[in-house]
């Protein structure tokens, strides 16, 4: 059994990348924000790579890859002893994108978030928390943006909305950003 799903994952991942050799491609950054507990707001940056394939003259699916973290921004709370959560994402994205004056575009999103709880003292011994750990979330999200294409499509600007669910945290809700994407070959 483990030799057949190492040759599965083989022919998918050298069929993965003939289709992304023969497929535009682009890279980018979005820099987005959600609401803290406390009412604040937090910044989120994530690092994306996307391909198109055409599924008529101007619609295309765009499958991707994101990398991500979370709470570079903290809620604030006592300096003495205070509790941290920083989340490392990495998530599979699959788009319905239209190609016009404007792109508009709708997102499926699914992976996982790896969410490290720590506690820090100022003068106090937290190395035996039992607070502190690291946890594992399936991460599911649906996104709508409308991209704005500028010099002749190689760049695409594009401001989104993002529903988060996160198995196990209810804190999850709206995501608003900027993805600004670069095309390093042309559709």
């Amino acid at each position: 059994m483990p030799v057949m799903l190492a040759r599965i994952t083989t022919l998918l991942v050298l069929l993965a990348y003939h289709h992304a050799a023969a497929s535009p491609l682009t890279i980018g950054l979005a820099p987005s924000t959600y609401e803290l507990s406390d009412g604040s707001h937090g910044f989120a940056p994530e690092a994306f790579a996307q391909t198109y394939t055409s599924l008529g003259s101007k619609l295309f699916l765009r499958p991707g890859v994101r990398l991500g973290m979370r709470g570079i921004l903290q809620p604030d709370m006592p300096t003495a002893l205070r509790i941290t959560e920083r989340d490392g994402t990495a998530v599979l994205d699959a788009a319905v994108t239209y190609d016009g004056a404007v792109v508009p575009s709708l997102s499926v999103m699914a992976g996982v978030d790896v969410r490290r709880i720590n506690v820090e003292g100022d003068g106090i011994d937290v190395s035996m928390s039992r607070i502190a750990h690291t946890e594992v979330l399936p991460y599911l999200a649906v996104q709508v943006g409308l991209g704005l294409p500028i010099a002749k499509g190689k760049w695409l600007v594009e401001p989104t909305i993002r529903r988060e669910f996160l198995y196990g945290d209810t804190r999850a809700d709206w995501r608003f950003g900027l993805e600004i994407s670069y095309a390093l070959s042309s559709r």
